[in-house]
């Protein structure tokens, strides 16, 4: 299963429930005051109460719990797992709470639904005072150990939670694994793929956990070995049939290797005994929209608006998505309704507007009205010109080929010029441009822009590197801050830049700026480029000189 409750099974002493703060969501009164006299029975003194997801994510957003109790279901409005969802990816939950969902549903759904959002335990209703208790003490006492590490991350500190990790995992052989577990994400967190490797492997010959396995593909995969992570992924689904995540890793690497089918169709098969996971139906949706299989894409794209009503991964790429689904369809007037539906959801949001207008003018063109086409593509660049460098890629793209397929050679390749740069070293990204421009029969022009662009690219980098050894350290930080700021998508770019920085300071003293300037680009780099090796040292770096 995608999320593994912490093994409760060994309990030492009674957790004192006075110091514990405590926030119990539900949308009956009766149950909040229920639920609020068995843990003032328990000695709780530090209790909140919230009755829907809005009032429970303010609480949650100002205060730390140790305990939350949420009901799954809380009428019209957000449901328990999107308050879940939100206040992981806000960070709103330390690593040393629990959190319990409660429930009075007990089909597969649920369990599954709930499970993949990784609460710590779930428990069906009538709620009973003794187990409730037993249950928490159980997790409590478990996720103690995690209170040191919870404050280092917190403090962004991840090298001294890591070996926080690793120490406690020695002295501590009940809770070894959920602390090797969680060393491991913190190395992938930070790009040290080689020592979570060495990790996974470690476990691996000692236990055959799921999780490592995943671990060890996710490596593969960012280390584009395909192959070796398909293999692992399957193995996983082999042997747990319900380990969710192990199904979604491997439609990204059947992806990679080309075969949309297969990655099609393990997401299907994720989807049938979990259909409420709202990032993977949009998945769905946009695989099945590159292979043309108009009927799943649209009806992946229609789950992922519905379930996305009161979530915070609400998805306007989903509208889009569903537009282009009635497009190939054949539906051009259901698709422009779908592009006015986005922009009504996410007015004035200037990236939907960009995105409505784009595929807006594709969806004209098509239909022979060359005219109108040519006008939302002009509305569209108004709104580019103002977005600058925050164009998302997918979206450039979009409008380069529209642009292209308009006959306006010129603007496609300025935009197209921009996404080359910022993604010289994309391998995926160029072959997007190059297959463009191959459907377009202009093979040739794109493989010259293709090389010009990366070019400029090349020349920008090594002028920054040369002023660098040259001593001239202000000007190397000016030029390739310019570059960042126009290419903030391009990892060598970034890596320089954070490079010297770090140069700078070692010869004249730390920045508090560049410090934390350097800290995100380095940050960045990983999530751009895990398998990049210079991320995670310049990000040990500039933790060493804090």
């Amino acid at each position: 299963m995608a999320g593994v409750f912490f093994n409760t099974s060994a309990v030492g002493d009674h957790v004192d429930f006075r110091d514990k703060k405590v926030i119990i969501i539900d949308d009956f009164q009766g149950i909040r005051t229920m639920l609020r006299e068995m843990l003032k029975a328990y000695g709780a003194v530090d209790i909140d109460t919230a009755s829907d997801g809005i009032q429970a994510l303010n609480y949650l957003g100002r205060k730390r719990y140790d305990v939350v109790l949420c009901d799954y279901n809380l009428g019209e409005g957000k449901s328990g797992q999107n308050i879940l969802e939100e206040a992981k990816i806000k960070g709103y939950i330390p690593t040393n709470s629990a959190w319990i969902m409660i429930t009075a549903e007990k089909t597969m759904d649920m369990v599954m639904g709930a499970a993949e959002y990784q609460p710590d335990d779930y428990i069906i209703k009538p709620i009973n005072e003794g187990a409730l208790r037993t249950r928490l003490e159980k997790i409590l006492l478990r996720k103690e150990v995690f209170t040191e590490i919870d404050k280092a991350i917190r403090n962004k500190e991840y090298e001294q939670a890591i070996a926080l990790c690793e120490s406690k995992a020695k002295s501590d052989d009940s809770n070894a694994y959920d602390l090797l577990r969680m060393k491991t994400q913190l190395c992938l967190q930070t790009g040290k793929l080689d020592e979570a490797r060495e990790i996974f492997v470690q476990i691996l010959e000692d236990r055959s956990l799921p999780w490592a396995r995943i671990g060890l593909g996710r490596i593969h995969l960012m280390n584009k070995d395909y192959l070796e992570a398909r293999s692992l992924f399957e193995e996983v689904i082999e042997d747990s049939r319900t380990y969710l995540e192990a199904y979604d890793y491997l439609a990204q690497t059947y992806e990679m290797l080309g075969e949309l089918d297969k990655a099609q169709d393990v997401l299907m098969r994720a989807a049938e005994m979990s259909p409420n996971a709202i990032q993977r139906q949009k998945v769905i949706g946009d695989i099945a929209l590159k292979r043309k299989d108009v009927t799943v894409a649209r009806e992946a794209f229609e789950q992922t608006i519905a379930l996305g009503k009161y979530s915070i991964l609400k998805s306007s790429s989903a509208y889009i998505g569903l537009a282009k689904a009635h497009a190939e369809g054949g539906q051009s007037d259901a698709a422009m309704k779908t592009l006015e539906q986005a922009r009504s959801e996410f007015k004035g949001n200037a990236e939907v507007e960009l995105h409505a207008a784009v595929t807006a003018g594709d969806i004209l063109n098509r239909m022979g009205d060359k005219e109108q086409a040519q006008k939302s593509l002009a509305e569209a660049l108004k709104v580019m010109e103002r977005l600058g460098t925050k164009v998302a890629t997918p979206i450039a793209l979009d409008a380069a080929k529209v642009l292209l397929d308009l006959g306006d050679k010129e603007r496609a390749s300025t935009v197209f010029s921009q996404v080359i740069k910022n993604n010289s070293d994309n391998d995926e990204v160029i072959a997007q441009v190059k297959d463009i421009f191959i459907e377009a029969n202009l093979q040739e022009e794109g493989q010259k822009l293709i090389e010009s662009s990366r070019k400029e690219v090349v020349e920008i980098n090594n002028k920054g590197v040369l002023l660098a050894k040259e001593g001239k350290l202000e000007d190397a930080l000016e030029l390739l801050r310019q570059a960042a700021l126009k290419l903030p998508d391009n990892p060598k770019i970034l890596l320089n830049y954070c490079q010297v920085m770090v140069l700078y300071m070692q010869k004249h003293g730390k920045n508090s700026r560049l410090l934390h300037e350097g800290r995100e680009l380095a940050e960045r780099v990983i999530r751009l480029d895990p398998s990049e090796k210079r991320g995670p040292l310049l990000l040990a770096t500039l933790g060493r000189m804090k």
